[in-house]
């Protein structure tokens, strides 16, 4: 094999395992909204591989999508769900309101984005308050069950 055979060789391979990697920076990105919804972008995220068995999908790429949202149980539909969660984000204190004597028995569930239970408890006055003032910074989520029944769910982000 010849010198330059080798080297157009050697230059095509390279080249071809060079365009299977990632190489772009993301340069900016951010949330665009209106009132049909809402999308995240990045710019200079110029693909990602998407793996699925069904139930499960993993998504390799620069930016991950993580959404909450609230949810509600067909058998629940006669509950007037007035339920907040305020100030979001929080540094100290958030509280949850809701008019408990319209929503008896309502239980509270608050974990750590790996799932682990930091707080949880029934809701027993119309504004109960959740001290957070001794967890690290990061993100929490917050739900609401009536019996066993998940009512809603909140993204809480601690600053």
């Amino acid at each position: 094999m010849t010198t330059k055979n080798l080297l157009t060789y050697l230059t095509c391979t390279l080249a071809i395992y060079s365009s299977f990697g990632q190489q772009d920076t993301v340069t900016t990105g951010g949330i665009a909204s209106n009132t049909n919804g809402e999308i995240s972008y990045s710019i200079g995220q110029t693909f990602y591989l998407s793996e699925s068995n069904g139930s499960n999908t993993i998504q390799q790429g620069l930016q991950q999508a993580f959404e909450i949202s609230e949810t509600l149980n067909n058998d629940l539909f006669h509950l007037d769900l007035d339920i907040k969660a305020y100030p979001n984000p929080t540094t100290n204190t958030f509280f949850i309101s809701t008019d408990i004597s319209k929503n008896p028995d309502l239980r509270y569930q608050f974990v750590d984005i790996n799932g682990r239970i930091i707080s949880k408890g029934y809701l027993t006055q119309n504004k109960s308050p959740l001290n957070v003032s001794k967890l690290n910074q990061a993100t929490y989520v917050l739900t609401i069950y009536k019996k066993n029944d998940l009512v809603k769910s909140y993204k809480i982000i601690k600053k």
